[in-house]
């Protein structure tokens, strides 16, 4: 085990993403979160598979996708179904990329917050194999997870105009690409950052993997609320822009211990821990 890791309450606007029509093009607005539907896979907290299928989940993904769905507007419920895909990245330099990336078998964190707009580098590019990352938003007075993100041992420092082997293609364009090309455009193109990837169930780190709370959509769409998380002295429910707990270090069993809250918790608000999601298709 390392000697020491930490958590980090990390806020990311939490608006939702309703287009007017019946798709929505690549965002080049504010990042907000998109209510998904891809086949993953439920797995238990030890890591097993529990289920493989249609899930619906919250998610980043900023790149096309079409509407599945509507409902009627209800506090914190989706309005619409998202059915993802990508195309090649635009040039516009507006395009967003989407960050954490959590589609195929291990889930990425890339760039969001690791770079002030000066161009310096943040704590978030230091963080130690068997973080947590709880990816979340601050709504209406609680704190709401969308992904939790566990740092794997294979972290990877990278130039910003640079490429990464070993990526999926996907990635490249939605995520990479469209960085690149947002970086230049706003004079720190130069940059490194540091691409830390997801302990999955297959390869756990410290007993701990990556995952979005989820909802199993074999027999029909299920609309869901984003879990609240409620861990005093790790979560503040007040924040809602900067990143919190960075700085500080904690033993490995401390870890563990607040990653077991977060699915204790996931699990009895109805929900169940999913990974592995399928790549959106190209078009």
């Amino acid at each position: 085990m390392a000697a020491v890791s930490r958590v980090v309450q990390f806020p990311h606007p939490g608006g939702e993403h309703v287009p007017k029509g019946s798709f929505m093009g690549w965002n080049v607005g504010p990042h907000r979160r998109k209510f998904l539907a891809l086949n993953a896979e439920i797995v238990q907290r030890d890591g097993s598979v529990d289920y493989e299928g249609l899930v619906t989940f919250w998610g980043e993904w900023e790149p096309p996708s079409n509407v599945l769905r509507r409902w009627n507007a209800v506090d914190g419920l989706p309005n619409v179904l998202h059915d993802p895909y990508w195309e090649t990245a635009p040039t516009d330099p507006m395009s967003q990329n989407s960050d954490p990336w959590v589609y195929g078998p291990e889930f990425y964190y890339s760039n969001c917050r690791q770079i002030t707009y000066r161009g310096t580098s943040t704590v978030m590019q230091r963080l130690e194999a068997g973080s947590l990352i709880l990816f979340g938003s601050t709504l209406h007075g609680s704190f709401v997870l969308d992904t939790l993100f566990v740092v794997g041992d294979e972290i990877t420092n990278y130039e910003a105009q640079g490429t990464l082997d070993n990526v999926p293609d996907a990635f490249s364009e939605c995520t990479l690409k469209t960085l690149a090309t947002r970086l230049a455009y706003d004079g720190r193109g130069d940059s490194t950052l540091t691409l830390y990837r997801g302990a999955s169930p297959g390869q756990q780190k410290n007993g701990m993997f990556s995952f979005s709370p989820s909802k199993r959509a074999d027999n029909d769409y299920v609309p869901f609320i984003r879990p609240q998380v409620i861990i005093p002295g790790v979560i503040n429910p007040k924040r809602w822009r900067s990143t919190g707990g960075a700085k500080v270090l904690r033993n490995p069993d401390e870890v563990f211990n607040v990653w077991n809250l977060v699915v204790q918790q996931v699990e009895d608000q109805g929900l169940e821990l999913g990974t592995n999601f399928s790549v959106p298709p190209r078009r």
